[in-house]
């Protein structure tokens, strides 16, 4: 049976290894295989009950996570190897990793008022920065090219498994998106007038006189009592306030381990923890079926996510439903925005960048905004979002029609 079972397993990632490899080291690929399964049988049973899955699924999910990190310092190495990424060491030279989010945090942090001079006192060289980001994206084209994509977003679209066809009705229902949710935006009166300026990212659940929870553990009540399944597996289920928002499924410990950040008011933490409480809740079912989530793709996830997020919203609150279409719509911008410069690197990306907020925010009139420097998400994980944008458009749609 565990020979069938290594047989199985290693068909299904010949072909992956065949694009990383001249000559597969097959030896090598068998030996992970039954060093894997003897460590997470081992490990399965050490895990507290309730257990979240099958011995057989614990073992596939396993043996998944330890051949794809065998995969990755294979593709690391090549990333290395195919091109030299000078304009990408370039660009962090003179505007390090680090200095994106800090910068970010310290504008942001600021009141309303004094972050223009909170800007200009952070003294960047715009223009060389600029112009080392449009180097920087050429060379991340190129790389696109050399891993066989026609475009650098056909490459994030195979990564997440968007199919092409839905990508491109994403693209054609852009503005009907745009013009829903601009439609379903709470009507509030008298916007101040630095709402739509470059140094403000529009939040109506911010503008809220009040909202439905206080505190996290409400919201953790609350969802408990929608999803009884969520309550089996309370124990299995941990947050921590730190620097990222995110969902991570702890193998060894069988745990979900939510991630909130600590820059985030009660309102947004309380968003992001709705939408990774969705993230676990089709963990949780897929696990039932016998399915690795991970398999299924960052676009089928991040779906389900937001459809569960959106579902909770709207019993909890019309206002607070309403007003996370501003946070849909900031995700529309990002990507149409990165759409726009993989296409054309070599233009005004500051005029671009406030050319996309207006189209995204019906009355805004911006004429140029630099701070797409400050969003780690364009600058450090480009396409990181677009799973999210496609799903939102996709969740639209069903309304619209």
């Amino acid at each position: 049976m565990v020979a069938k079972f290594i047989d199985r397993i290693f068909q299904d990632y010949v072909s992956k290894y065949k694009k990383d490899y001249k000559e597969i080291d097959y030896q090598k690929f068998i030996n992970i295989l039954e060093e894997s399964i003897d460590i997470a049988r081992s490990n399965y049973e050490k895990i507290k009950s309730p257990k979240t899955s099958s011995l057989n699924l614990y073992l596939r999910i396993w043996i998944n996570n330890s051949l794809e990190a065998e995969l990755m310092k294979v593709r690391i190495a090549r990333f290395y190897l195919l091109a030299s990424y000078r304009s990408t060491g370039r660009y962090f030279t003179i505007f390090p990793y680090d200095s994106h989010i800090e910068l970010n945090i310290k504008l942001f942090d600021a009141p309303i008022n004094e972050r223009p001079n909170t800007w200009r006192d952070f003294n960047l060289p715009m223009k060389e920065i600029e112009k080392r980001f449009i180097n920087m994206t050429f060379e991340r084209i190129e790389h696109g090219k050399i891993e066989g994509f026609k475009s650098y977003v056909d490459m994030f679209l195979s990564k997440y498994k968007i199919p092409e066809d839905e990508f491109i009705r994403f693209q054609a229902n852009f503005d009907n998106f745009i013009d829903y949710s601009n439609k379903i935006l709470p009507e509030i009166n008298n916007l101040p007038d630095w709402f739509y300026s470059n140094f403000n990212l529009p939040c109506y659940m911010c503008l809220l006189s009040t909202m439905p929870f206080k505190y996290l553990d409400e919201v953790l009540i609350f969802i408990e009592k929608e999803y009884p399944v969520l309550r089996r597996y309370k124990n299995k289920i941990g947050i921590k306030v730190g620097d990222s928002r995110r969902m991570a499924y702890l193998l060894e410990e069988d745990f979900f381990e939510i991630h909130l950040s600590k820059y985030d008011n009660i309102n947004h933490q309380s968003i992001t923890l709705i939408h990774e409480l969705g993230h676990v809740n089709n963990y949780l079912s897929y696990f039932k079926k016998g399915i690795d989530p991970l398999v299924m793709g960052k676009h089928v996830i991040e779906s389900q996510a937001l459809e569960f997020e959106m579902s909770i919203l709207k019993k909890i609150s019309d206002l607070a439903y309403r007003s996370f279409f501003a946070d849909i719509l900031l995700v529309f911008r990002r990507i149409l925005f990165e759409i726009e410069i993989y296409k054309n690197p070599n233009q005004n990306l500051s005029k671009l960048y406030a050319e996309t907020f207006n189209r995204c925010f019906k009355g805004a009139k911006q004429k140029e905004n630099p701070l797409y420097i400050l969003d780690d998400q364009i600058v450090l994980k480009p396409f990181n979002s677009l799973p999210h944008a496609v799903a939102a458009g996709n969740l639209i749609s069903r309304n619209i029609r």
